[in-house]
């Protein structure tokens, strides 16, 4: 059995952030003298600000401050390019090289310790009840790859860009650009924040998923429903398994050979379908993985089957939250909720960051 590093993990990386200041120190101070006493100030300000705050969520264990650090941890690059740039502008030989080492060491570390997995479970684990254990799903290769940087950057874009414009005396161009900044900020850390709720729970009962981006609520499975859980390997899914709650895109044939094989198997299963109350296809398969990037898969098969509510991406959701409250207080005809009906599911197939 292998041992559990993950608690040393989160020391190192809170050590690791201590000491960001004293190892982008040097080249920051030398850019800093190149600009304006208000730019110089207004940049140190800040940057304390942020790094304060970042310190102080990397001591309390939430998925909050997990979100908090994995936004501003990027910001450290951005003042890495920024000092290099700055000093590279008038003369390159400026910088003394074990600056920009000790810059760049410090910023690599401080990023790849932040977005590491074992540290992201440290965080979620602290929101568990009693026993049950908590790990987060890999986010999908569209958020990883191109939505989640993008996102980011605008976020921080917002956050910079204001106060400096500020700083420089560009007063309307800062006025105008300051609440659309806090803004954007705002909104992006929310986006971000999402994908730190997508979590497989282990819970003395069995299994709970929570993924608010394709799912309406979680997804709860008794141990009795366990029938096996092993691991996948990616391309193999990617491969084999079509996914009903994925907007796939498929010739007209495959869609009737589909329909064709959903009818048979919903004429074989009426006793099931009665039991759930739902003309559904007992075979579906959720699918949580498609395109991720992971090298294996938890394959949970459950029986009898489980239902879960997806989500669909081309009308208006709500949470579930909010769905109570706005059936309270709207006609049932102005309500713009998705009424997607539940999906009757024999296997899950999901990408983790847990050991097995």
């Amino acid at each position: 059995m292998r041992p559990n590093l993950a608690p040393y993990f989160i020391w190192v990386f809170r050590i690791t952030l201590a000491l960001l200041p004293a190892a982008l120190w040097g080249l920051l101070d030398t850019a800093l003298s190149k600009q304006s006493s208000s730019v110089a100030l207004t940049t140190t300000i800040g940057l304390f600000i942020l790094f304060g705050l970042a310190l102080l969520a990397s001591l309390y264990l939430h998925s909050i401050t997990l979100t908090i650090i994995r936004a501003l941890a990027p910001l450290s690059i951005v003042a890495v390019i920024w000092g290099m740039l700055a000093i590279g502008a008038e003369d390159e030989s400026s910088a003394e090289t074990l600056d920009i080492v000790l810059a760049l060491t410090g910023v690599a570390l401080t990023n790849i310790l932040a977005f590491l997995p074992a540290i992201g479970n440290v965080f979620i684990a602290a929101e568990a009840y009693g026993t049950e254990q908590r790990y987060l799903l890999r986010p999908p290769a569209l958020f990883q790859a191109i939505l989640a940087p993008l996102v980011l950057a605008i976020s921080l874009l917002g956050l910079i860009a204001p106060p400096l414009l500020l700083a420089s005396k560009h007063w309307v161009f800062g006025s105008i650009t300051l609440p659309i900044g806090i803004l954007a900020f705002a909104l992006g850390v929310r986006s971000l924040h999402s994908l730190t709720q997508r979590q497989i729970i282990f819970v003395p009962n069995g299994i709970v998923i929570l993924d608010p981006l394709r799912l309406r609520f979680p997804l709860r499975i008794e141990k009795a429903q366990i029938k096996s859980l092993e691991l996948l390997p990616i391309k193999d899914v990617a491969t084999e398994i079509n996914s009903p709650l994925e907007q796939s895109k498929q010739g007209e044939e495959s869609k009737q050979r589909a329909q064709s094989q959903q009818n048979a198997q919903s004429q074989q299963n009426a006793q099931s379908q009665q039991t759930f109350g739902q003309e559904t296809n007992p075979q579906s398969i959720l699918n949580l993985t498609a395109g991720t990037f992971s090298r294996k898969a938890v394959e949970i098969v459950v029986n009898p089957p489980v239902q879960a509510s997806p989500i669909k991406s081309d009308s208006y959701k709500t949470r579930n939250r909010f769905d109570k409250k706005l059936s309270e207080k709207l006609p049932e005809e102005n309500l713009q909720i998705e009424k997607t009906k539940p999906t009757t599911i024999k296997k899950i197939i999901l990408a983790t960051t847990l050991r097995l």
